[in-house]
């Protein structure tokens, strides 16, 4: 994208943040979340979302709690999204 000239915005990542954890790819999630914020952009509670719906189904409850425990700005979709995943 960046060398068309395109910067990548916030919607952009977490399309690619859901794909990657719907897919199980949960490891590639959490990079492009720190690429995401080294590029300066601040993750929203749908990039949270994406990454514990994607802990969650993969099996990785504990990493999913505590990745929601890191969370400064936790909110109620966030426990949602944990507790909607980890029911199954």
């Amino acid at each position: 994208m960046k060398e068309k000239g395109v910067e990548p915005d916030i919607i952009t990542y977490n399309v690619l943040v859901g794909g990657f954890s719907r897919n199980g790819l949960t490891e590639e999630a959490l990079e492009l979340l720190d690429c995401m914020e080294t590029q300066g952009l601040k993750p929203n509670s749908t990039t949270h979302n994406r990454i514990i719906e994607g802990l969650c189904m993969a099996g990785k409850l504990k990493e999913a709690e505590a990745f929601l425990n890191t969370l400064e700005d936790k909110c109620l979709e966030n426990y949602s999204a944990m507790e909607a995943e980890a029911k199954g």
